[in-house]
């Protein structure tokens, strides 16, 4: 079974649910704004993270025919989704960002709205007041579910503390910015993007449907690990797209990363490994230019530097399909997680280092 399958099932009918919920916020904001929101939560139109409660929800079906999506069930997948863009608007906020998905994020649609073509002070501020209500009003729909007062403590319990690791893993981050490059470990980085990213975009969905399910402990225990670690290689995967992306068919490529020297773990571990004494007074800066940019992704190509990655991610792949096949659930689940593995992190390594090789050799 294809992942697209299940996406073809089930993405429509939450696009639907998602819609229809973020719509009610006309009662409490202007149209126009509560619009523009709708149409950026729905730009992810596949839904991956509901569907990941979805599954938590139904972690022993051994077919997608016997998965339940009732009305309560449809409720209940939006809470990831919800959390995702509270996070999503104030990472846009903080980053400045103006493009995702092709579309205007959302500081820079408020602005708009406002009559700016630019991120202006107004745009800026009501998006991210709008996002931190998003979080807080994650709580009250929660006790809206029909579900019970044990579970849904459970679930608001299970927020608080992931809201709580990603803010302050996302504070780290920015700290991590004003720290020399020799003084921060491959290891730490990889502390962060667990907490930063890979809790709330894959663990978290899962497991809220697990603990809403009454899944046994042993289940919810490694379906979170071998998660978080699926959620740290997606986001080196994202790190190496970020500097690379012309080789993987995106459009970005502002090599804004680089400038900026943002300590990613592939910055950390190009570092560790790179021999050449030019590249290496580059790195220990705090900020750089074009051009010095241009010669740090150079250098990577030229050194063999991103074979090495790719062992890495490798080896860490293989280690993570043993758990997937191990996992004491439904063959649903474990055949969607296979795939995101092979899609979302495999493929794209593979088409990276294969695309740099053939250019090597015009």
């Amino acid at each position: 079974m294809s992942n697209k399958i299940v996406f073809e099932k089930f993405s429509k009918r939450i696009y639907e649910a998602y819609s229809t919920y973020n719509n009610t916020y006309e009662e409490k904001f202007p149209k126009n704004l509560v619009d523009r929101y709708v149409s950026y939560s729905l730009l992810d139109s596949l839904f991956p993270r509901p569907i990941l409660t979805l599954l938590g929800l139904n972690y022993e079906k051994n077919s997608i025919d016997e998965i339940n999506f009732d009305a309560i069930t449809s409720e209940i997948v939006l809470i990831p989704q919800m959390l995702r863009d509270s996070f999503a608007i104030v990472d846009d906020v903080v980053d400045g960002d103006t493009e995702k998905f092709g579309n205007d994020t959302l500081p820079l649609s408020f602005s708009k709205l406002y009559g700016d073509n630019s991120i202006s002070d107004i745009g800026k501020n009501v998006s991210l007041l709008f996002g931190i209500f998003l979080s807080s009003n994650l709580y009250e729909y929660v006790n809206t579910l029909q579900i019970n007062e044990m579970k849904k403590n459970k679930c608001c319990k299970f927020i608080s503390g992931v809201v709580y690791r990603t803010l302050e893993a996302e504070l780290q981050g920015l700290l991590y910015q004003g720290k020399k490059i020799s003084s921060i470990e491959k290891g730490d980085i990889l502390k962060l993007y667990e907490f930063k990213a890979a809790e709330y975009c894959y663990s978290f969905p899962y497991l809220v449907g697990l603990l809403i399910s009454e899944a046994p402990e042993d289940i919810i225990y490694d379906s979170e690990k071998m998660l978080k670690k699926i959620g740290v290689l997606s986001q080196i995967i994202d790190d190496i797209v970020g500097i690379f992306p012309e080789y993987i068919d995106e459009p970005k490529n502002t090599l804004s990363d680089l400038i900026e020297l943002k300590r990613t773990f592939i910055l950390l571990y190009f570092y560790e490994y790179n021999k050449n004494s030019k590249i290496e007074l580059i790195l220990n800066k705090f900020k750089i230019n074009y051009n010095e940019a241009t010669l740090i992704k150079n250098e990577m190509k030229k050194s063999g530097f991103l074979i090495k990655i790719r062992m890495f991610l490798i080896d860490s792949l293989n280690e993570i399909k043993n758990e997937i096949k191990s996992l004491n659930v439904g063959l649903v689940t474990r055949e969607y997680m296979m795939n995101l593995v092979i899609e979302r992190i495999e493929n794209n390594i593979n088409t990276i280092i294969s695309n740099i090789t053939k250019e090597s050799q015009i």
